[in-house]
């Protein structure tokens, strides 16, 4: 029988990764600003924003915590910044500005690597959906919001 530990150990750190993700998503949800009028405003936090390219919803997530969460893909000085996003406070709109995720995904020609990750794949179906694997297989599907096709590969 193989030691499952690391299979364990991989399966417990996404789950850590999600809570803090979704710990994050509420933390936004306290502050009090008007999304619109910032996104047309030079500010000093400018540096932390890039071009929102894809939204995908987090069904699951989303029924267990009771509000719509989503995961996004932010483009910033040509790299690709994958996350979670709270889909209300979005401007769910292609190129629209939204603030960088902090894991950095990298195509390689046929998938995204995430860089944080190195065993998560990160795959757009065909019809724009959003797929997550890992070394144990498929994580979990999202349903595409909308995407940029001239941007993202798929």
């Amino acid at each position: 029988m193989k030691n499952r530990a690391p299979i364990v150990i991989a399966i417990i750190i996404l789950h850590l990764f999600f809570l803090s993700c979704t710990n994050e998503i509420n933390q936004t949800k306290t502050s009090t600003t008007n999304s619109n009028v910032s996104n047309n405003l030079h500010t000093e936090s400018d540096e932390k924003m890039g071009h929102l390219v894809g939204v995908w919803l987090d069904a699951h997530n989303s029924k267990v915590y009771n509000q719509r969460i989503g995961q996004k893909i932010v483009l910033k000085d040509n790299k690709f910044y994958y996350g979670p996003c709270d889909i209300d406070k979005e401007s769910l709109e292609i190129n629209t500005l939204s603030r960088v995720p902090y894991s950095e995904i990298v195509y390689n020609g046929k998938e995204y690597i995430d860089m944080n990750i190195s065993d998560q794949k990160l795959i757009i179906t065909k019809s724009g959906d959003l797929r997550i694997y890992d070394q144990l297989g498929l994580v979990d599907t999202y349903a595409k919001i909308f995407i940029d096709p001239t941007i993202l590969k798929f």
